[in-house]
């Protein structure tokens, strides 16, 4: 708890980095890889799925930490499938279903205009 609220800005450090993951993800996706549809990111600590219209899909998986846990991805075929991770007597399995998308082919993933 000491290194989480000392120093006393570290809390809103914390905040300002989880409000601007997703958008610096998809500002990475866009400049080096416009065709993706998903990026996937973790050791945040807070697991979310953000998306946006015509913006890849940004999907922190968190971390093992309490206390927001962690999230795992499943990339199957066309299908993304995120889930919570659970233990359980010692071992990690995966929990409740958080989400799941297909993909689109690719002509019909988002196109990035930039360079």
């Amino acid at each position: 708890a000491i290194t989480t609220f000392f120093p006393p800005t570290q809390l809103w450090r914390m905040i300002g980095a989880w409000r601007q993951c997703a958008p610096r993800a998809r500002d990475l996706a866009r400049r080096h890889y416009p065709t993706a549809q998903v990026v996937v990111v973790g050791h945040t600590h807070r697991p979310f799925v953000s998306r946006v219209e015509g913006a890849p899909v940004v999907i922190n998986t968190g971390s093992f930490s309490r206390p927001f846990g962690a999230t795992l991805v499943d990339c199957r075929g066309e299908h993304i499938t995120v889930r919570r991770v659970r233990e359980s007597r010692g071992y990690f399995h995966a929990g409740k279903l958080q989400t799941t998308f297909s993909l689109a082919p690719p002509a019909l993933a988002p196109q990035s205009m930039k360079p």
